[in-house]
């Protein structure tokens, strides 16, 4: 399937689950839960921090998520599903960047993006524990666990505007190249049964003008497959079946401040994409059944 012009709804069965967001309005942004179909948005948050990159707890019935205060640093929070019992999990040292948290499947790690020690890297956090550095290339991010949480894959950058997508051991081991693109690849996203990654990539030429892709790649990086073109697109989930794929789709990426974002589902075997009511403004996205 591919799309240069815009999406429309249709082309998919109706989706099941529950989709977490964050979705930015006047210079913040809140962190929604509603159910896939668009139905039943609650606001979980409601503050006036930017709040960004929810993911689920394995059991569904807990939050992790980025907030950002202005001169204190990031801080990772946990919140019960229904928007209780907000907790501050650690914070980051003033103006340290951080973002990306990944819950692992037994949950008791969460992996995320730091410039903690200066350069941007991926870490883990151990549930009321310590941490651990996983990379150490200078810039890397995006982490996420493979469906057993022995493996994580993540965007590093090996030169001046090139990412590729790497597979490691959960300790950042054996790692391995999987995009192997000529270009930038971003943003992987691990399949529920392991055998696919979805991953951003861009054209050759984005410098001039962006032209993103939602591809999706096997593990041993000897398979690659194009599911969407164009616009910005930004992969968030897989749908908990495995058979569809959540992504932020941007009607203007050279201009993010005043395009169209909203998060659309795409079935993994081709057909149209399908819009999720009630996400204008999403940034990104996290699916549970």
């Amino acid at each position: 399937m591919v799309l240069t012009t815009g999406f429309r709804e249709g082309g998919a069965k109706r989706p099941q689950g529950r989709i977490v967001f964050a979705a930015e309005t006047d210079y913040k942004a809140d962190i929604f839960v509603i159910n896939a179909d668009g139905s039943h948005r609650r606001n979980l948050t409601r503050s006036d921090a930017f709040e960004q990159g929810p993911d689920w707890s394995p059991n569904g019935k807990s939050i992790v998520y980025v907030n950002a205060s202005d001169g204190r640093g990031g801080a990772l929070y946990r919140i019960a599903a229904n928007g209780a019992h907000p907790q501050v999990l650690f914070r980051e040292p003033a103006n340290q960047i951080m973002g990306d948290p990944a819950w692992s499947p037994d949950g008791r790690r969460v992996a995320f993006t730091s410039a903690r020690n200066g350069n941007l890297e991926v870490w883990t956090y151990s549930i009321g524990g310590g941490f651990t550095q996983i990379t150490r290339d200078g810039f890397a991010g995006n982490p996420t666990w493979s469906p057993n949480g022995k493996q994580l894959t993540y965007a590093g950058l090996i030169s001046p505007g090139h990412a590729t997508i790497f597979v490691s051991s959960a300790d950042g081991t054996n790692r391995h190249d999987v995009s192997h693109a000529p270009f930038d690849d971003s943003l992987p996203v691990w399949s529920p049964d392991g055998r696919w990654i979805a991953l951003r990539s861009l054209n050759a030429d984005w410098q001039q003008h962006e032209q993103d892709s939602l591809v999706i790649v096997n593990p041993a990086g000897t398979a690659r497959k194009t599911l969407v073109t164009g616009g910005g697109i930004f992969p968030a989930a897989w749908s908990p079946r495995g058979d569809a794929i959540l992504f932020q789709w941007n009607s203007d990426p050279e201009h993010p401040t005043t395009s169209r974002r909203q998060l659309y589902i795409v079935p993994v075997s081709g057909g149209k994409a399908l819009a999720v009511r009630g996400t204008l403004g999403a940034i990104s996205g996290a699916w549970h059944r």
